[in-house]
């Protein structure tokens, strides 16, 4: 029996008798295939949907929900940024916050509100597109994008989702 098509009666025989296919096993493998992904700092991605459900770093899902401000994601080397949410006793606002040196932006899910907060300024920002000291602060239909060289954040006000990227460097 040649050996190639033994291999490929193999390949074929794992992938019928499971719930795989070719394109499940190449997008599994696929991240390995980049250079940049085999040695630290890792990219990294969390997701935070519907105000209550989590799924962290480490792709574990969790749900919670309670009248607090809660510390999902810093950067506790540079403290460039940090990740917050902030729940009212009401229900009624659900802020994802995000602090970039001494700025704050306010994305309140629930009433589809932003709000920039600078130090020294009564009031907030609230147009976009912005700069502010190289982080970029955009709209595109829904969908909310707060982003610099370190990390990105992208909410979709309309389905209450938030995806969090850092780059790991």
């Amino acid at each position: 029996e040649i050996p190639e098509i033994k291999l490929f009666y193999d390949v074929y025989k794992y992938l019928s008798t499971s719930e795989s296919s070719f394109w499940s096993f190449y997008y599994d493998y696929k991240p390995y295939t980049d250079p940049g992904e085999w040695l630290p700092p890792f990219k990294g991605y969390a997701m935070l949907m519907g105000g209550k459900y989590y799924i962290t770093f480490d792709k574990k899902h969790y749900e919670f929900r309670g009248s607090c401000t809660y510390l999902l994601s810093t950067d506790f080397v540079s403290r460039n940024f940090t990740l917050l949410v902030s729940y009212d006793q009401m229900g009624l606002s659900n802020q994802v916050i995000i602090l970039i040196n001494k700025t704050a932006v306010h994305l309140d899910i629930l009433s589809d509100a932003v709000a920039i907060h600078r130090p020294g300024s009564g009031q907030p920002i609230i147009k976009l597109p912005t700069d502010i000291d190289g982080n970029y602060i955009y709209r595109e239909s829904n969908i909310v994008t707060v982003e610099n060289n370190g990390f990105s954040l992208q909410c979709n006000m309309k389905f209450q989702i938030c995806l969090f990227e850092i780059s790991g460097k």
